[in-house]
Order: C-alpha cells, then sequence, then structure tokens
C-alpha cells in the first residue's frame, strides 16, 4: 500500500450507497456517537429539520464497502486526495463527538444535518427522489471499534495518509448509477484512533463533481484530547 501523506493547510465517517430515504452509508459495526452541535453567530444553519442538536446517533448494522444501489463500485486511480490551498471559513457550524473518541467535525452552515451521522448540501424533506440529487454532497461520519470492523486490514486500493495528525487510509470509487439513478464518487476516509476507527465518508452525485467541500471539511477535521 502506498504512503500517501495528506497535507491540507497545514496537515490537517458508512460504507454502503445510500439515497434520501435516511438509510445511512456504513463501514463496520457502528459504535454510536453522541455530541452538541454548535454554530456561529455570523451565520445561521439552515440545516435544521428534523435534527436533534444533540443526542446519540442510530448505530447501523455490519456491512462490507460494496457498490450500493445494485451498481456496483469502480475503484479510482490513483486513489489519493487532491491538495487544497483553501482555508476552511472561520463560520461554518461544528459538530463535538464526546463519546468512544472525542472530535469536532465542521461542515458548512447551508448543509442539512440528519443526526449526529449525516450531512447534506441539499434539504432532504424537500427531495423525494431514490437517490442523491445531481450535484448534491453527502457526508457520514461513523465510529467502530477498530477489533470488529469488517475492515481488518485497508481494501487493496486504499493508500496511507495523515488526517489531523493521525494515521489512516483511503480510497475512493466511481459508480456508474443506472436505472434512473445518476452515477457518483465515493471517498471513503478512515483514521484510528486508540481502540476505535473514525470513519469520513463523502459521497459527489453527477459527473465530474466538485469535492472541494469535501477536502476542507477534511482540512477542518481535529481530534479533541
Amino acid at each position: 500500500m502506498r504512503k500517501l501523506l495528506v497535507l491540507l493547510i497545514p496537515v490537517l465517517l458508512t460504507v454502503a450507497a445510500v439515497g434520501c430515504s435516511g438509510t445511512e452509508e456504513v463501514v463496520g459495526t457502528t459504535a454510536p456517537a453522541s455530541g452538541t452541535h454548535t454554530a456561529t453567530a455570523s451565520a445561521t444553519p439552515t440545516g435544521t429539520a428534523t435534527a436533534p442538536v444533540s443526542g446519540t446517533a442510530t448505530p447501523t448494522t455490519t456491512a462490507t464497502p460494496s457498490g450500493g444501489d445494485g451498481d456496483g463500485g469502480v475503484p479510482t486511480a490513483p486513489a489519493t486526495l487532491p491538495a487544497t490551498t483553501v482555508t476552511p471559513p472561520s463560520d461554518w457550524s461544528s459538530f463535538q463527538n464526546s463519546q468512544f473518541v472525542a472530535f469536532t467535525f465542521r461542515y458548512p452552515n447551508a448543509w442539512y444535518r440528519q443526526g449526529n451521522s449525516t450531512y447534506t448540501s441539499w434539504d432532504p424533506a424537500q427531495w423525494t427522489a431514490p437517490h442523491d440529487p445531481v450535484g448534491g454532497e453527502r457526508v457520514t461520519l461513523n465510529v467502530v471499534p477498530i477489533a470488529s470492523d469488517a475492515n481488518q486490514t485497508p481494501p487493496p486500493e486504499a493508500v496511507s495518509i495523515s488526517i489531523a495528525g493521525a494515521d489512516g487510509w483511503h480510497y475512493a470509487q466511481e459508480f456508474p448509477g443506472g436505472a434512473g439513478a445518476p452515477p457518483y464518487r465515493r471517498h471513503v476516509v478512515a483514521i484510528d484512533r486508540g481502540i476505535y476507527r473514525v470513519y469520513i465518508i463523502g459521497r459527489f452525485t453527477g459527473s465530474n463533481p466538485d469535492e472541494s467541500t469535501f477536502l476542507l471539511i477534511l482540512q477542518a477535521f481535529r481530534f479533541d484530547g
């Protein structure tokens, strides 16, 4: 597995594809995350539909990385994360996880939050199609005990990375879509912290999607303590 150091000014989470039905992408056996959400006074978050301000995310079942949607994912080559020279905006909202692994996850104020695990660039209450909208971005978080993770070792297409000062790995996949569903790309980022693994999964719908926001999210990610 190639060694890749991801430098995102400075060095600086579930996997089966999902639609808008509220089903989360999953990697391994998840541990529920709980914590609090905050937003800066300079902007008001719009993603407040049905998400609680704090609480425990519902854990999903064990799953092995797959194509989801029945469309089959094709690993991209190379499976690297491009660098960015842009600094994350200071007025982004944040979620501070306090269970199992303490970390701060920041995301755009205009995004919508579903529980503590799923964040989307569109309003899920206004989108009824069984797939994500073209141009839509979805980021999912999961905390997994490494001992029970379906991925005891990284997939062969993964590359080593360092995020927030911790070692991890990353791989990317392309999905062709089909049966009315658009194509999409997925980035799976796994970061080990003690006996737990934090997954940050980005899903981008459409051809040649803009992944710049995801790169800023990774850059802004921090472990607390």
